[in-house]
């Protein structure tokens, strides 16, 4: 028993009596080869769950990170629906208005507005932000119609900076396949940026042409 004790304490995790029986060795050992395999099953189980975790930590990032990108971009774009609703607005309240200028502005309150009702559908569809995607609808569209809200919505940028904007459209139809509520948000942040970056009275060149 004091052996037992000794080797014990030199770490032995059994002590193997003489005369060897065995039957009991054998059960010893497969014992012991039972727990050495679940033990390594356990880690690699371990090392498996952490690849997990660390691969899903870093796909929430990412999603936080594109939603984030996401609502900070659409958390801009309503801004010049709004301004040409506002100036539409303005126009409308005005005494006297001209029976044509009454209807051209309704018509831009009506166009921006359903542009906004886009955009709102974009920040309320939570399926799309964490993906940081945005919808297309694309079919025939016709470029005059574009650049005409393009316009509309970067018009108080450009009159408030006093920039003479030049537009040039040819008078043959011209379409493209594409989403035209994205095509006028496009054109109409290159308006913007074009009127904020441009000294006050400068001018605004918009040329439209088909490129055969």
């Amino acid at each position: 028993d004091l052996d037992r004790l000794k080797r014990y304490e030199y770490g032995a995790v059994d002590y193997v009596p003489v005369p060897v029986v065995p039957e009991i060795l054998r059960a010893k050992v497969n014992i012991f080869l039972d727990l050495y395999r679940k033990t390594r099953q356990l880690e690699r189980l371990n090392r498996n769950l952490e690849l997990r975790v660390a691969e899903r930590t870093a796909e929430l990032v990412d999603a936080g990170r594109r939603k984030d990108e996401f609502l900070a971009m659409l958390a801009h774009e309503p801004r010049n629906p709004l301004a040409a609703v506002r100036l539409a607005a303005q126009l409308v309240s005005l005494p006297d208005l001209p029976q044509a200028q009454l209807a051209k502005s309704a018509a831009i309150i009506h166009r921006q507005v359903e542009h906004l009702v886009r955009l709102i559908d974009d920040l309320v569809d939570v399926s799309r932000i964490t993906r940081g995607l945005i919808s297309l609808r694309g079919g025939p569209t016709e470029v005059s119609s574009v650049v005409a809200q393009a316009i509309e919505a970067s018009r108080p940028v450009t009159d408030a900076r006093h920039h003479m904007l030049t537009v040039s459209v040819p008078d043959e139809s011209l379409r493209v396949n594409g989403d035209p509520a994205r095509l006028s948000q496009i054109l109409g942040n290159i308006l913007n940026n074009a009127a904020k970056f441009t000294d006050p009275g400068g001018r605004i060149r918009l040329s439209v042409a088909r490129n055969a």
